[in-house]
């Protein structure tokens, strides 16, 4: 991936995987322990294999604030790191991001 400014640590991909799944990007922030990562739909990444193999669980809502269908969110808690995956609106058929941050009141 091309590397982004130094505060920003943000890789542009696409970057293909040994398993031919590609990430379109990653990103943390020099203040934030956040990391955010981009999948690429094609080919898809099954969000209930990756929700199975993460042991995390449906969250229920769907809409955002506003109404808006952003996908589903599966999320699991291992050892104060939160991990989130979301998934394509409307169709929930595969994963579009990948979110690892720390517990509140755990940051490192």
């Amino acid at each position: 991936m091309k590397p982004g400014s130094a505060a920003q640590y943000y890789g542009d991909g696409p970057i293909r995987l040994a398993d031919k799944n590609v990430l379109t990007f990653a990103d943390t922030l020099e203040r934030s322990p956040q990391i955010d990562i981009g999948v690429a739909q094609e080919p898809c990444v099954d969000p209930e294999w990756a929700a199975n193999v993460m042991g995390a669980t449906l969250d229920p809502a769907i809409q955002d604030a506003h109404g808006v269908d952003r996908g589903k969110t599966y999320k699991t808690v291992s050892n104060g790191v939160i991990t989130r995956i979301n998934t394509t609106p409307v169709t929930y058929r595969c994963v579009t991001a990948i979110r690892i941050f720390p517990e509140p009141g755990k940051r490192p």
